[in-house]
């Protein structure tokens, strides 16, 4: 080949160049729908230009001639990468199927073969010679049939494809004007360029602007998918995803003006998007002035309130966070609402509900402390005066009816023992039990606890030991606190024991192995019925017995074990179960010998 100066070739390289460099731009968007058709079409451009310009520098006429052959690869491929890059922009590729994609390919290499094998039939170029321009032999060719059948192809697609953008262009929301505008400009270029070619009226004698044209087209393109993307979307997933949202969607500009609004947000602002395109974003919050202005001024903010009124009330929260190009720089804002009144609603109710409890909860404290009150009143003196005949028919020798009262008597006894407990508990769940902590005796008060204890063994003939060392010392706690505790325990060891045994045993563990101070454990065992491993669950909260059942055989409220509990954790103690069912059970509570004083 012998080479030739032209003043052509450096637009030319420059246009390569240009190409080459828009495919490595182009590759991050190689997996969007769009992506690998434009980088196809820049390839496409980019080859065309790189051949053209070696023509252009070839000075004999085969070289020109095969030059002009290798541009037929780029040429030929060109207006069908054009229309799939146009249809998935555009989201209108649902009619692209492997067999039309197929059947609209068939074209190509058809093009190509009779373009390298024109010398035998001429279908492409019916002559080949060379002008002069300036400085440069010029190829000249005559175009055969076979060119303007696929003049017609290639227009076909080009054509197919530019109607496509331009209708995405009118279409597009305010905010992908931009975007869209971009691809008309890309879609008219290669029209305007090949036109003045075919006709002949290029300004420049001798030159092709095609390839110039395609390469605006590209460029375009690839500016328009890459300087105007909201989330790297095509205005069809902005349609797919933002209009669909069920969140309101509101875009700002710089200057807080609507740029585009979703359907979500029309319906919980109540204006349409025609409306509040174009308007400050306080025109929609009309209720709010100065909300939007206000919450800019922080780089993430959120806020909620309310619009409508009545039945129509609805909460919104709104989120304001700022958009940013590839440079960081705030290019808008983004306005999120979401509708949250059901959540009100439910907090509202939840809010009712709670309070109601509260006071449920209340008025049952309430009431237990006043029935407590009232029915003790009248036990006193039932009591008082039963123990008054009860001496005084002693004293007579009536001997039966001593017994009657005496029966009288313990009922009364047990009756206010009960109130007593459900009086403990409304203090307790008021917060109002308060420990009056004193030294005492630790024998003294174990000795009048088995002593009283000693009846409650005998009535179901169980055998009762305690095993209390001599020297147990003293003890600073809440003494009627812990007498009833103890007194707790031994009477469910008697009640829940029959022709058995229950053992009491209290030991001192002194303060070298409990670094707080002396501890004191009161241990009760019993040979009864046991307790199961699904009792034990819920053996220590109130009104819960290990017989839950109407006919149940023993007896009373089910608060002894749970007050037990409570009184032992208020004097910084514990309380344990070990139980086998049908085996009998130990608990064992463990004090402080010296209780702190609680703090205020």
């Amino acid at each position: 080949m012998t080479w030739q100066y032209t003043p052509y070739l450096f637009p030319l390289l420059i246009v390569t160049a240009a190409m080459l460099l828009m495919i490595a731009v182009l590759w991050r968007y190689r997996r969007i729908p769009a992506g690998g058709p434009a980088i196809a079409l820049v390839l496409a451009v980019g080859l065309w230009a790189a051949a053209y310009a070696f023509e252009l520098s070839t000075a004999d006429l085969p070289g020109q001639v095969f030059w002009s052959q290798v541009e037929y690869l780029g040429i030929s491929t060109l207006p069908l990468f054009w229309l799939v890059y146009a249809a998935r922009f555009s989201s209108r590729d649902r009619w692209l199927t492997p067999l039309r994609v197929a059947l609209l390919t068939i074209p190509i290499p058809v093009t190509l073969l009779l373009v390298w094998t024109n010398g035998s039939h001429h279908l492409v170029w019916s002559s080949l010679g060379q002008v002069r321009h300036g400085v440069a032999l010029i190829l000249d060719v005559g175009h055969g049939p076979a060119f303007w059948a696929f003049w017609a192809y290639s227009y076909g697609l080009l054509l197919a494809g530019s109607v496509l953008l331009a209708s995405t262009f009118f279409r597009a929301p305010r905010l992908f004007h931009g975007q869209a505008g971009a691809l008309l400009l890309a879609a008219i270029a290669p029209w305007i360029g090949n036109l003045l070619y075919v006709l002949d009226l290029v300004p420049f004698a001798g030159l092709d602007l095609t390839p110039f044209a395609f390469a605006v087209s590209g460029i375009a393109a690839t500016w328009a998918m890459r300087r105007y993307r909201l989330l790297e979307i095509v205005p069809a997933a902005h349609r797919a995803v933002f209009m669909s949202m069920g969140d309101g969607v509101i875009v700002l500009d710089v200057h807080d003006r609507v740029v585009d609004v979703n359907p979500a947000a029309e319906r919980l602002l109540g204006q349409a998007a025609g409306s509040a395109i174009g308007r400050p974003a306080d025109d929609l919050f009309a209720a709010r002035p100065g909300l939007v202005e206000r919450l800019a001024a922080a780089e993430e903010a959120r806020d909620e309130f309310v619009v409508g009124a009545g039945g129509e009330q609805r909460f919104l929260d709104l989120r304001v966070s700022p958009l940013r190009d590839d440079r960081g720089r705030t290019t808008g804002r983004l306005v999120v609402l979401r509708n949250i009144t059901e959540l009100r609603h439910f907090e509202e109710n939840l809010r009712k509900a709670k309070e109601a409890a509260e006071a449920a909860n209340r008025a049952k404290s309430t009431f237990l402390t006043n029935m407590s009150h009232e029915l003790r009143t009248p036990l006193n003196a039932i009591l008082g005066y039963s123990e008054l005949l009860r001496l005084e028919i002693e004293a007579m020798s009536a001997e039966n009816r001593a017994k009657d009262l005496q029966k009288i008597h313990s009922a009364g006894e047990h009756l206010l023992a009960m109130i007593n407990q459900l009086l403990d508990l409304s203090r307790i769940e008021a917060g109002r039990m308060d420990l009056f902590l004193e030294t005492f005796d630790l024998a003294d008060l174990l000795t009048d606890v088995v002593q009283t204890s000693q009846p409650l063994m005998a009535y179901n003939n169980n055998s009762f030991y305690a095993d209390i060392p001599p020297a147990i010392g003293t003890m600073h706690a809440d003494r009627l606190k812990v007498r009833q505790i103890i007194l707790n325990l031994l009477s469910n060891a008697a009640k829940f024991t029959e022709n058995g045994s229950v053992t009491l045993t209290v030991t001192r563990e002194p303060a070298a192995a409990n670094p707080g101070g002396d501890w004191i454990s009161f241990r009760v065992a019993d040979t009864g019925i046991g307790i199961s491993v699904e009792q034990r669950a819920y053996l220590f909260q109130a009104f819960s017995q290990a017989d839950p059942s109407p006919t149940r055989r023993y007896g009373g409220t089910g608060l002894g074990l749970a007050l037990s509990e409570h009184f032992c954790r208020l004097q910084g103690g514990s309380i344990s179960l070990a139980s086998e069912l049908h085996q009998g059970s130990v608990f064992t509570v463990r004090l402080p010998a010296v209780v702190p004083r609680p703090s205020p």
